[in-house]
């Protein structure tokens, strides 16, 4: 990515950065990746909302992602079945496995465009406060309906940087 591309992002997030003043969201701005740029916005210890545009020609889209669970085993018919069960049951909110070489992950998240937002500041305010919940409750099916294990995403400055990068791949 060049810079302009990550610069156009961080342009674009400050918009988005002004709504969510207006609609009373509080963030936390995370630091810039060259792949895009982030906020979070924080309701508990575990849970949050990473608020976040992708660099190179995705910069009108906000993406908006919860995690889940994360070093999770590496079961992939355990967390498919789950997940693919969830977003029968859900399709409002789209659950995926991150199955990174390092980690695997499970993820909540929505893509619209920005001006979507802009257009209904209240589907934003429900969107960022919605994300958290299905993430507590697909948290709360897979303690109880699988060996998958895990720890809940936490609010830190290494678990946003964290979740900002895999929201964007």
């Amino acid at each position: 990515m060049t810079d302009e591309m990550t610069a156009l992002a961080a342009q674009q997030l400050e918009r988005v950065m002004g709504l969510c003043s207006q609609i009373g969201l509080k963030y936390l701005a995370v630091p810039a990746h060259f792949m895009g740029a982030g906020i979070a916005v924080g309701f508990g210890e575990t849970d949050y909302t990473m608020l976040s545009i992708m660099a190179g020609g995705m910069e009108s889209q906000l993406i908006t992602t919860s995690g889940i669970l994360k070093g999770i085993n590496r079961d992939s018919e355990a967390a498919l079945k789950i997940v693919n069960r969830f977003n029968q049951q859900n399709t409002a909110y789209t659950v995926y496995l991150h199955d990174a070489d390092d980690s695997w992950s499970l993820l909540v998240q929505h893509t619209a465009p920005i001006q979507v937002f802009f257009d209904a500041p209240g589907y934003l305010n429900e969107l960022v406060r919605g994300l958290p919940m299905a993430a507590q409750e697909l948290r709360r099916q897979v303690a109880q309906e699988t060996g998958l294990g895990g720890e809940p995403w936490s609010w830190t400055a290494h678990d946003h940087s964290a979740l900002l990068l895999k929201s964007l791949l």
